[in-house]
Order: C-alpha cells, then sequence, then structure tokens
C-alpha cells in the first residue's frame, strides 16, 4: 500500500477541528483519534488551484481526511475575492496560477487584513517545483507553511497542525521534498499513487485517467505552439502545468520531463520535445493498458 493508505488506515496526528483547537489537554488530544478519524473534519476550506485534475485529486485526499466544505478558486483573483465574500478556516494556495499568482494573492489578503483589523488567515502554500528556499520564500510572502506537489496526507496534515494548533502541540512541521528521483527506469505509472488513487476514487479512479488523456492533449498543443513560435513564457507556463497534473496521478516520467523543458523555459531557452512527445505516447499507453475497459 501507498503512503497515503497506510497514513488513512493508521491513527492520524492530533484532530483537527474548532473543538481540539479549545482544548487544554494536548495528551488527551493525541490519544483521541482512531483509525475511523477525520483530521480535517470540521473546516470550511478553499483551495486556490487552476490545474482541474489537481483540483480533483486533491478534492478526493481532503473529502477522505473529513473536509466537506472546500470551495475552489480558479486563479489568484478569485480566491481573494472569496475571501471576502465569507472568510474560511484555512487556504491552500497554488504558487504558480495564471493572471494573479498565489504570492500576489496572499499579499492583497494580508493589506485588506491590516486595512479591516482582521485576524491572519493560515495559508499554507501549493508548489510543484519542491526547491530548497522555497519555504522561506512562501513564509517571507506572507503564507504560513508550505506543502509540496502532488499533495499527500502526510505533508498537508503536518502543515495544517503547524497552521492551526499550538505551537507546543506538535513537533516542528518539514515540508520540505528533497526527493531526487529520475524517470530512468521508473514505471510509466507509480503503482503506490495508483494503489492511493483507487482507495480515494473507488470505481471513479479510471476517469481522472481517462480525463488526463484529454487534458494531456491539450496541453502538448499549447506546448508544441509556444515551442514553435519560440514563446519561453508560453511554454513555461504549459509544461509547468502539465507537470502538475501529471504527478498527482503518479504519470512520473512524463511529469519530470515536462518539468525539465519548463526549467529550460524558465532559463530562456526552448528545449527539444523529443523525449516530452514520447513519453506522453507511452503514458497513453499505459494508461490504455491498466484501464482497457474505458
Amino acid at each position: 500500500a501507498g503512503i497515503l493508505a497506510r497514513v488513512l488506515r493508521g491513527t492520524p496526528p492530533a484532530l483537527i477541528t474548532r473543538h481540539t483547537l479549545r482544548e487544554e489537554n494536548s495528551t488527551s488530544r493525541q490519544h483521541a483519534s482512531n483509525e475511523d478519524a477525520k483530521p480535517l473534519a470540521g473546516l470550511h476550506i478553499l483551495m486556490a488551484e487552476d490545474n482541474r485534475t489537481n483540483q480533483k485529486v486533491a478534492k478526493l485526499l481532503l473529502t477522505r481526511l473529513g473536509a466537506t466544505d472546500i470551495r475552489i478558486a480558479d486563479d489568484g483573483s478569485a480566491a481573494v475575492e472569496a475571501v471576502a465574500r465569507s472568510r474560511p478556516d484555512l487556504v491552500l494556495m497554488d504558487v504558480q496560477m495564471p493572471g494573479m499568482d498565489g504570492f500576489e494573492a496572499t499579499e492583497a489578503i494580508r493589506n485588506a487584513e491590516a486595512r479591516d483589523g482582521l485576524s491572519r488567515l493560515p495559508i499554507i502554500a501549493l508548489t510543484a517545483n519542491a526547491m530548497a528556499g522555497d519555504r522561506e520564500r512562501c513564509l517571507a510572502a506572507g503564507m504560513d507553511d508550505y506543502v509540496s506537489k502532488p499533495l499527500r496526507a502526510p505533508d498537508l496534515q503536518a502543515a495544517v497542525n503547524n497552521c492551526l494548533l499550538p505551537k507546543d502541540s506538535h513537533p516542528p512541521a518539514n515540508s520540505e521534498n528533497s526527493s531526487t528521483s529520475s524517470n530512468k527506469d521508473l514505471p510509466m505509472i507509480n503503482p503506490d499513487t495508483l494503489a492511493e488513487l483507487r482507495e480515494l476514487a473507488g470505481e471513479d479512479c479510471p476517469s481522472l485517467y481517462v480525463d488526463m488523456q484529454n487534458e494531456m492533449s491539450q496541453r502538448l498543443s499549447s506546448i508544441r505552439t509556444a515551442h514553435a513560435s519560440g514563446d519561453c513564457t508560453g511554454l513555461r507556463e504549459a509544461t509547468h502545468s502539465l507537470k502538475g497534473a501529471c504527478a498527482s496521478l503518479g504519470l512520473d516520467p512524463l511529469a519530470e520531463a515536462a518539468g525539465e523543458v519548463e526549467e529550460a523555459a524558465r532559463m530562456g531557452t526552448c528545449a527539444g520535445l523529443d523525449q516530452l512527445t514520447t513519453l506522453a505516447d507511452a503514458t497513453v499507453q499505459a494508461i490504455h493498458e491498466q484501464f482497457p475497459q474505458q
């Protein structure tokens, strides 16, 4: 079983609800949960994320962890507007979004708090980069913690604990992702991620991958167009989106290949697309083999 499946079957850390925030006894709180506990129960969550695949997977995870009130904002502007309409208990803020990005949205929220005398809203940054120093940059921008994508239960719960529980009630969170995996010899679909998604989504799991094929086709079209015109900014944005969606579904080799093209575009170079195209074809084939009836 994968990491998420093991965590969900085990005993999570302290329950994250308004009731547990009021509890005085941290020891009793640590032992109150059991395998049926929902650590995000009672929280009103706003997630700012522009990628449809990431939205679906994140909502499955949040729901499994107990969240029932989840709102989605497709970009930073929508997130700022949603917070102004009805303040949530917690915001999950994607860092890189079209238009107003996560940093700008966080700044706008913090400015509104200062202007209107509002309490500080916990904001957890979500980023697909997972690079050294990202967490510090997010904190400096006004965010309260950092989780790298693809979203996983232990990282999310540690960040939520860090934001919402008293500082002496849990160990310091460390959300940095130091993974240095290579796409060489990796299966086209990560079996652990697939197992986790089967448990989360049940019979709807195949549709996640079928929908991803359509999204992949659209993203690759945008990537080829940007590459042909030498548009490094467009290439970076398109490959970033593809990378994030692939990572959420465990399409690791394609995610890494997209990340390599993204990084080259960030440096002002339109790298070749041969490897990316080859891996995209192999990924589609792997999805067909995994879900032959779809």
